[in-house]
């Protein structure tokens, strides 16, 4: 993800889309704001985020501010918003113009959990409008803050990073745990010394990659236990959740919750399970539930036939 981001962001850009982001000053404070998910569409979020980041923060912002709702917020921001000249309402743009929108900015107030990846790539500071992320390891770097709906939560910590030059310092230089943008490069220089042979680059059918990797993945099942036990810290209001125990799970194993549900392993941490993306309803599932290994890694075909 984060050397699709690098490869098109270009300090030469042209924005695409008139006037909007062509007429925007980056050499003063631009703050970017994105909200689609689902679970924030019944909420006065609206109300709190043009508190925040509209009216309350204007001193800090001699610049206008540029908002990407998802469609279905519209009207809703638009009533809160009104006229405002320091903001501007756009439609969500395609991936190129955003991601060079996102290296020009300030900073970033979302609710995406991509971007928690994305931005901080950029050195971009993110206040992330919810209470829980499935991104944890993002907070532990000091790359991403949660600060949740309140409207004076999210007027705190935007005005710290806009007054306060090493608080925004100190989140925009920390190191961002999901890549620094080389991994495509590494990737292709290890498997070309793993193939060369007296200079010779080997040619690789992709049915081959995939027996490779079918096999390395059929060595670690058969050494599962699937008797061991965890149970469940929290449950996030986007289906993820978060798990204790299981320390032998692995990376895209499917875990069993109560009522027959199962979930896909996402992130692995020293004594939990980060983040865990429920298949299935998770309503009923709540702190304390025991969880169940499987044994069974979620497979996805690649390349040619199998």
């Amino acid at each position: 993800m984060i050397d699709a981001l690098l490869s098109v962001v270009d300090e030469k850009y042209q924005f695409q889309n008139p006037p909007i982001l062509q007429a925007l000053d980056f050499e003063q404070k631009v703050l970017v704001v994105t909200a689609h998910r689902r679970e924030n569409w019944g909420r006065t979020f609206g109300k709190h985020l043009s508190g925040a980041s509209a009216s309350q923060c204007r001193a800090s912002m001699p610049n206008r501010s540029c908002y990407a709702p998802q469609s279905r917020l519209r009207e809703t921001i638009i009533g809160f918003l009104g006229n405002d000249p320091q903001i501007r309402l756009i439609d969500a743009p395609d991936y190129r113009e955003f991601a060079n929108l996102l290296a020009r900015c300030t900073l970033l107030v979302t609710d995406s959990g991509g971007l928690q990846e994305e931005a901080p790539a950029l050195h971009k500071p993110v206040l992330v409008l919810r209470a829980v992320t499935e991104r944890p390891e993002a907070v532990r770097a000091g790359t991403v803050k949660l600060v949740g709906c309140s409207k004076e939560d999210i007027v705190s910590e935007v005005g710290r990073l806009l007054d306060e030059p090493e608080v925004y310092a100190r989140m925009a230089r920390a190191v961002n745990p999901y890549g620094d943008g080389t991994a495509a490069q590494k990737y292709g220089e290890y498997w070309k010394k793993i193939w060369n042979n007296g200079g010779m680059i080997m040619a690789m059918r992709p049915d081959e990659i995939v027996a490779i990797l079918r096999r390395q993945i059929e060595q670690f099942e058969s050494e599962l236990e699937v008797d061991d036990l965890g149970s469940v810290l929290m449950v996030g209001g986007d289906g993820i959740a978060r798990v204790y125990g299981l320390e032998k799970a692995l990376a895209g194993e499917l875990l069993e919750f109560p009522g027959g549900v199962f979930g896909m392993v996402l992130n692995l941490e020293q004594d939990n399970i980060g983040g865990v993306v429920i298949l299935g309803a998770y309503e009923h599932i709540k702190e304390g539930d025991p969880v169940k290994r499987t044994g069974t890694v979620v497979r996805v075909p690649v390349g040619g036939k199998p």
